[in-house]
């Protein structure tokens, strides 16, 4: 029986009769009641505070406390702004512009082609996202030949700094060394383009594979504004000469094979290589086909890292693979870079021929020749210059240390770091992030003669010394490219 049942059995035993029994609340339960009103005000009290403490947090950590000059920065550029902007586009701005305030190798850049609403203005909103890029450099139209269609090609007009414009020039050609400023996948036919287009396409920093994508999108022609150097009247200008070419001959690779005569040569072949990526190595592997195959039996390489900003460290080591004279796997750098919230991982890069790209769904299997088993008598020399960088000068410390490949040309840019890249989405547009986390050391030797990687080139580079150091930076073609003639001196 239960304790009420007990209460009850004693209460009819004490008066001889049942009755009900009294249910009311006694006095002993009236205290517990009263005990939960301070329980119950110090919760209300405690949510009262919290929410205006998560206020004032909110007031004061937020854009509006911490970062009043961003508001009104951004407030006074949708009053004063040639077009609305929004805040969204806004903060793309501003995160690229912080990020690269860390180092000009820290940003954010668009994976897709550039607003062409904004280009006209020269007020790219893509345009100012790409500034953070990793590594900024020119392109350079690099496939042209003489002799070749593009060569042949003649500008329709030229434009002064002042915007001015000067017809009859059909006698200029475009050829190597040549910046392409501006790109429209159509013909041009207004009498200033900046101003009046709204197809064009700003060329700054734009990479090979990007170029590539915009040329594809043309239909048979497309019109290349050209960045050179002239003479006006006895004073140097720059300038920009529009070529309306085919498309054809402006589709882009990231290799390019030169045989002996194209370069003056007999015996020694030259390969243009532009940038460590997935398609480079596959230019590359049939430049180095070209090779073996051509019918002067060349057996000398000058490999061209000149304006070769870097990519990839794994086609960095198989690049090193094939052409070191032994076959065997050397330890090309080492990168220690950060995992993740300082936890620090070391990694070596060998010279692997055989290496995995692609993505995890669909990778790929490149194996490369080992040319001094293909080659009698193969040697190499490199050829650089201000913007040859990361993994163009991990090629140059491996190739240099291991072989005494001699190097020609003018400093390298001295890029010693790695970054780590991340995909994100934001409104529907892709783009990448890139974060230094690492550097990298390339192999030199210690006091017993042996080999460590203790060298770590940032902000130093690797510097031609004696008669390999080239001063004069003329563009002209390649048998007269004093580059070109050097390293087939040194060769020889």
């Amino acid at each position: 029986m239960g304790i009420l049942d007990d209460d009850l059995f004693e209460q009819q035993n004490e008066s001889g009769a049942s009755r009900e029994p009294d249910y009311r609340p006694s006095q002993d339960y009236a205290p517990r009641k009263r005990r939960i009103w301070p329980i119950v005000v110090l919760l209300v009290v405690a949510i009262v505070l919290s929410s205006l403490i998560g206020y004032w947090v909110g007031q004061s950590n937020g854009i509006n406390g911490d970062m009043p000059l961003l508001v009104e920065a951004y407030e006074l550029l949708k009053q004063y702004y040639i077009e609305d902007i929004s805040f969204e586009e806004f903060q793309l701005y501003a995160t690229a512009g912080m990020l690269g305030q860390v180092d000009r190798f820290t940003g954010v850049y668009d994976l897709t082609p550039l607003n062409e609403e904004r280009a006209v203005y020269g007020l790219s909103f893509q345009q100012a996202v790409v500034r953070a890029n990793p590594l900024t450099y020119g392109m350079f139209i690099s496939e042209v030949r003489e002799g070749t269609s593009a060569a042949s090609v003649g500008a329709n007009r030229m434009f002064r700094s002042d915007g001015s414009v000067y017809y009859n020039v059909s006698d200029v050609r475009m050829q190597r060394g040549d910046r392409i400023a501006y790109m429209s996948p159509t013909k041009v036919t207004s009498p200033n383009p900046f101003f009046a287009s709204s197809q064009l396409i700003d060329m700054t920093n734009v990479s090979v594979a990007q170029l590539s994508d915009y040329v594809d999108t043309a239909d048979r022609y497309i019109t290349v504004y050209v960045q050179a150097q002239a003479e006006i009247d006895g004073t140097a200008e720059t300038v920009l000469y529009e070529f309306i070419i085919p498309k054809r001959v402006a589709k882009e690779r990231a290799a390019f094979y030169y045989s002996p005569s194209e370069i003056g040569s007999t015996d020694t072949a030259m390969i243009r290589f532009t940038e460590f990526t997935e398609q480079g190595l596959q230019d590359y592997m049939e430049c180095l086909e070209s090779f073996v195959e051509d019918p002067a039996s060349p057996s000398k390489l000058i490999l061209d890292l000149r304006d070769n900003g870097g990519g990839n460290v794994l086609v960095c080591g198989a690049v090193v693979g094939s052409l070191l004279q032994d076959s065997a796997p050397k330890q090309v750098m080492r990168l220690n870079s950060n995992a993740g919230y300082g936890k620090m991982e070391e990694y070596y890069v060998d010279s692997d021929r055989d290496v995995e790209l692609g993505s995890r769904e669909t990778p790929k299997m490149y194996s490369l020749p080992h040319m001094a088993s293909k080659v009698p008598g193969f040697r190499v020399a490199i050829l650089c210059n201000g913007n040859s960088a990361s993994a163009s000068e991990a090629t140059i410390g491996a190739l240099t240390h291991y072989d005494n490949v001699p190097l020609i040309g003018t400093k390298t840019f001295g890029k010693g770091v790695s970054q780590i890249t991340f995909t994100f989405e934001f409104n529907r547009t892709m783009y990448e992030m890139y974060i230094t986390n690492g550097y990298f050391y390339v192999p030199g030797y210690d006091e017993s003669g042996n080999t460590v990687f203790t060298r770590n080139l940032h902000g130093n580079g690797f510097e031609p010394t004696g008669d390999n150091l080239i001063r004069d930076t003329s563009v002209r073609p390649y048998d007269r490219d004093p580059y070109v003639v050097r390293a087939l001196q040194t060769l020889a």
